[in-house]
């Protein structure tokens, strides 16, 4: 094993190996950990499909066809019922703020005005999408409520209109159903 070559060897000893490059033609293991102490931005460009590398927080990246990605289990700029008010790292809330989307470009493909939906207190609802059940609805367009009477089957009215069924208004000013408040937050990075 002289040089910078390691043909042929079996077995390898040593504390620290320095080279640019180590291919090997069967596995690679360790029982130890694989450091990886350079780290890359996912989205930006890679050059070989299949390598490995982290980004700034520790996450894993991939080079997927020239562009580093990192595993996501939700697409950036979805957004996600989060039981806390305190927003991880990478994650952004839906309260309706600006967003620098130089910083957040997948953000800024999502949402190109560079604005979040607030979603503070209010239910998703799904886009019509041409069903013809909410015409003319644009996606992550707001709306009013709608309707705040409710039917009273039944109920007792002075005077002659005694057990027929009324409209009235309920001071609540809304309709609700039963419902559980989560912060919304979406995935930035």
């Amino acid at each position: 094993m002289g040089g910078n070559n390691l043909n042929n060897a079996a077995t390898l000893n040593s504390q620290r190996l320095n080279t640019d490059t180590v291919y090997a033609k069967g596995r690679i293991e360790t029982n130890e950990v694989i450091g990886l102490t350079n780290s890359h931005v996912a989205g930006t460009r890679c050059t070989t499909t299949g390598d490995i590398s982290r980004d700034e927080n520790g996450g894993l990246l991939s080079c997927q066809q020239g562009v580093w990605s990192g595993a996501e289990s939700y697409p950036v700029g979805s957004p996600i019922p989060w039981p806390s008010a305190i927003i991880p790292p990478g994650y952004l809330a839906c309260d309706g703020h600006a967003f620098n989307k130089a910083r957040y470009p997948k953000l800024a493909r999502a949402y190109p005005s560079g604005i979040l939906p607030d979603l503070r207190g209010v239910f998703l609802r799904g886009w019509d999408a041409g069903r013809g059940i909410d015409r003319g609805r644009q996606l992550l367009g707001y709306q009013e409520e709608n309707n705040d009477f409710v039917l009273n089957s039944g109920g007792r009215l002075h005077g002659h209109h005694n057990g027929m069924d009324h409209w009235y208004r309920d001071r609540t000013q809304e309709v609700r159903p039963k419902n559980i408040a989560f912060y919304y937050i979406v995935k930035a990075e």
